[in-house]
């Protein structure tokens, strides 16, 4: 939960799969959050497109439908980053 108040705080948050790949193919990913939930296709590729550039990735516990509430959105959210 500290990672994700953390990420909200951020002015370059970046919600989604699409683009949290996007950002890491061109390196300007710090840091990605993934959801308790998200499919596991989606976090191997981020993971190792993070392993590749040298960016951290964090699993949280919560779903993505709790994301989503936290962070004032009206749909789940499976991938955070910034």
């Amino acid at each position: 939960m500290d990672e994700l108040k953390k990420a909200l705080k951020e002015k370059a948050l970046v919600f989604g799969t699409k683009a949290a790949l996007r950002n890491l193919r061109q390196g300007s990913a710090k840091h990605v959050l993934l959801s308790a939930n998200c499919p596991k296709e989606v976090a191997d590729d981020i993971k190792q497109l993070a392993k590749i550039t040298g960016t951290e990735v964090t699993q949280l516990e919560l779903p993505g439908k709790e994301i989503g509430l936290v962070c004032k959105k009206r749909f789940a959210v499976s991938v955070l980053s910034y």
